[in-house]
């Protein structure tokens, strides 16, 4: 749809720290108004449709997005030290039954 076309009043979101955030603010506002519709936008040099605006809408956030990324490189690091405290535990355990036993 050109700009030109459109009929009544046009407004425009930016985010510059995130690239979902307008989309997020606006969708959210449009469900608190209905007369407020979402007609496309752009991201980048890419013009997006209304369908594409409202699912880039329901991304997560960038620290969300940093966040979940942390903790899946996190996640075998953690397994191996608990891997690693276990076969202590174990060996306290057999030190302290052995201590008990004399």
């Amino acid at each position: 749809m050109n700009v030109k076309e459109m009929e009544g009043q046009i407004a425009l979101a930016i985010s510059q720290e995130d690239e979902v955030m307008a989309a997020k603010i606006v969708a959210k506002a449009a469900k608190a108004n209905e007369n407020l519709k979402i007609v496309g936008g752009i991201l980048g040099k890419d013009a997006l449709s209304k369908e594409e605006i409202i699912a880039l809408s329901k991304l997560p956030s960038k620290e969300e997005l940093l966040a979940k990324f942390v903790g899946t490189i996190n996640a075998p690091v953690s397994g191996f030290v608990n891997v690693l405290a276990g076969n202590l535990r174990g060996l306290v355990n057999v030190l302290k039954a052995v201590a008990d036993s004399k």
